[in-house]
């Protein structure tokens, strides 16, 4: 616009100014060529002035757009960073499935949980134990129908090493466009601290029977199963009967010997419905389940696992002593065990009552000989 104005005033008006000036020929060529001189000398200023600042207000916005793009490429790639290092450190992955194009895509951190490659994820679907696949088909098939949460701990083998993993996943589902968006979390390491809590909870850290506390759980569910199946179920007292002679002579290493031998005894004589556990020192407790509906039958089932208990335990113990890995002794021990025995049914006696009557029975056996199985059953 600036040109244009300058250049029409100089057009309408130049010449007019020449004439005003002077009439002479000479004069007046002399001017016009000066003039013309001035006005190219004047309009590429004007020019150069308007392209200088063309170029560079768009030069800015150019380097401006540049500029935010590589910003934007730098924050994309410092957010990816972040993302694998997060999936890294949690353990987890993200993963996707395409209903329309049936496939599954995932991130690196999904692909090292699962053991599979980058461009493998197919194999995932046959990474699940087969105990859970149902489990995580129906979950899937809820999510996508129902809207219900997707939410699911399971179990998997992974493709590359076949290590065994405890997983948690959630996912939501993108209804527009069928693809279903899940994060996955390795919790091997959660359940592996878990299960050791539970142990030193409820398990005898020497012979990893149950204790006290799980025992009383478990006659707990065993009374409410009497009552459920009317059936009796009994409880059985057992004190080794020539254990402290051998913790006086060997000392307390190799009476912990003894104990692990005993409990592994113990397991092989009963039914795997049943429980056995370590009550504390000597002392280990049976509790058989859904015996019978009748007394009498009850009363000989007990008879006949007490017996084998019996037999089984006074059978000669071969201690191997180790000095570091080679076995630098081994001693044998004959050990055998006074068992008395409580039968009961519904929740007609407390848990204390049972455990109280199968003790008084045990110390029954103890004052009797030793090596032997004692009844007492206040029932009928």
């Amino acid at each position: 616009m600036a040109y244009a104005l300058f250049a029409s005033l100089w057009i309408l008006f130049s010449d007019e100014a020449i004439f005003w000036l002077t009439t002479k020929p000479e004069e007046f060529i002399r001017i016009s060529i000066f003039k013309g001189w001035l006005f190219v000398a004047v309009t590429s200023l004007l020019l150069f002035t308007l392209l200088r600042r063309f170029w560079r207000t768009h030069t800015k916005a150019l380097l401006d757009r540049m500029n935010a793009l590589q910003l934007s490429e730098e924050s994309l790639r410092i957010s990816e960073s972040r993302l694998i290092r997060a999936e890294q450190i949690s353990m987890s992955g993200n993963w996707e499935l395409h209903l329309a194009k049936q496939t599954v895509t995932g991130s690196d951190g999904a692909g090292k949980i699962y053991g599979v490659e980058a461009g493998d994820y197919e194999k995932i679907k046959n990474v699940p134990l087969p105990e859970y696949r149902a489990l995580l088909h129906d979950t899937l098939m809820q999510l996508i129908e129902n809207d219900q949460p997707y939410d699911v701990e399971f179990k998997i083998k992974t493709a590359n090493t076949g290590e065994i993993k405890d997983i948690h996943s959630r996912a939501t589902y993108d209804k527009v466009n069928k693809v279903v968006f899940g994060v996955i979390q390795d919790i091997s390491a959660r359940k592996k601290m878990e299960e050791q809590v539970r142990q030193l909870a409820f398990f005898d850290p020497l012979t990893k029977l149950p204790n006290r506390r799980l025992l009383q759980d478990r006659l707990g569910h065993i009374m409410a199963a009497s009552k459920r199946t009317g059936c009796y179920g009994a409880v059985m007292f057992l004190d080794l009967d020539n254990f402290k002679p051998l913790n006086d002579d060997h000392g307390h290493e190799v009476g912990d010997l003894l104990l692990v031998e005993v409990a592994e005894r113990l397991r092989n004589c009963i039914r795997e419905m049943d429980t056995v556990g370590r009550f504390g020192g000597d002392e280990f407790v049976v509790m058989l389940s859904e015996l019978n509906a009748n007394q009498n039958a009850s009363t000989t089932q007990a008879t006949i696992v007490a017996e084998k208990i019996r037999t089984t335990l006074s059978e000669p113990y071969r201690l191997a002593i180790r000095g570091g890995k080679e076995i630098s002794e081994t001693i044998e021990h004959h050990c055998t065990a006074s068992i008395g025995v409580a039968l009961f049914i519904d929740h007609q006696a407390s848990q204390e009552d049972i455990l109280k009557w199968a003790d008084a029975a045990m110390y029954q056996a103890k004052e009797g000989g030793r090596n032997l199985i004692r009844f007492h059953s206040p029932i009928g």
